[in-house]
């Protein structure tokens, strides 16, 4: 993802792992206010919760996985805040 970019508010059926093997980025997961992620964190999104992601100066790499109900039917991206 690149620097000042923003991944709006999304929500799927699938629990998700996000890995960074480089650069740094701000997950907002659920209620809670963004938090910086750096190179070597993961990002957990379990079945339903919502989140998003934006960057700063920087970008960065992820790699994720989902695990659980994968399909796409009920994948709800609500945009940007």
């Amino acid at each position: 993802m690149m620097p000042e970019s923003a991944y709006g508010i999304r929500t799927h059926p699938a629990e998700e792992t996000y890995v960074m093997p480089a650069g740094e980025a701000f997950w907002k997961r659920g209620d809670d206010e963004y938090s910086l992620s750096v190179t070597g964190e993961r990002s957990y999104h379990p079945s339903m919760m919502e989140h998003a992601t934006r960057t700063g100066q920087h970008a960065f790499m992820s790699i994720y996985a989902w695990v659980g109900e994968l399909s796409t039917d009920n994948y709800v991206y609500s945009g940007a805040l």
